[in-house]
């Protein structure tokens, strides 16, 4: 079993200190309810990852932006051609002051997983993960009337209809704004709706 730090959740938790801030009260798809008082530890939840016991009982229903750091962005940017060295454990992680555009920049959204630009986790977040069918990809699965709640590398927090952040995904996803162009409906094709 991994760290209950391994999260990017777990990591910040000490910071937070409030694990309720994960855990949307319009979703509760993945509670976390094992428990592990020896080691400190709750797991469970979607994916079956470890965390603080604070998370106990809550599900973790806030998503990150997997290309804002770790492992993914850092396949990711190699495949590119990128020259990047990776930290501890192929861990790197993208500063504010390297974005040219921070208040553009998703880093959590509402999501049962990590979320990426062209999954389907970060539109249709009450139904879909990225194996989701065609059917499923209409407004009513969706989290917030038509849309999902995200925060951005600022730190502010807005709300963004579900086309609107499927056409503007790459701009909203890839830290470096050079994906602009990126679709989820590209991947997924167009929502049934």
């Amino acid at each position: 079993m991994c760290s209950p730090n391994f999260t990017v959740q777990g990591k910040i938790y000490p910071y937070v200190k409030n694990a309720s801030v994960f855990d949307c009260p319009s979703a509760d798809a993945c509670p976390i309810t094992g428990d592990d008082p020896q080691r400190n530890i709750a797991h469970g939840g979607c994916g079956g990852w470890t965390w603080p016991r604070e998370f106990l009982g809550k599900s973790v229903d806030i998503g990150y932006n997997g290309l804002m750091g770790g492992v993914w962005l850092y396949r990711i940017l190699r495949r590119e051609g990128r020259n990047v060295s990776p930290n501890v454990g192929e861990v790197i992680i993208i500063r504010m002051s390297d974005m040219p555009t921070p208040s553009e920049t998703v880093v959590f959204g509402d999501a049962l997983r990590p979320i990426a630009c062209g999954g389907s986790r970060m539109v249709f977040t009450n139904n879909c993960a990225p194996w989701c069918t065609p059917g499923g990809r209409t407004e009513k699965n969706t989290r917030h009337t038509g849309g999902s709640n995200y925060v951005f590398a600022d730190g502010h927090a807005k709300w963004m209809n579900y086309k609107q952040m499927g056409n503007e995904c790459g701009r909203h996803f890839y830290p470096y704004r050079d994906h602009d162009n990126i679709s989820v409906w590209a991947v997924l094709g167009p929502p049934e709706d």
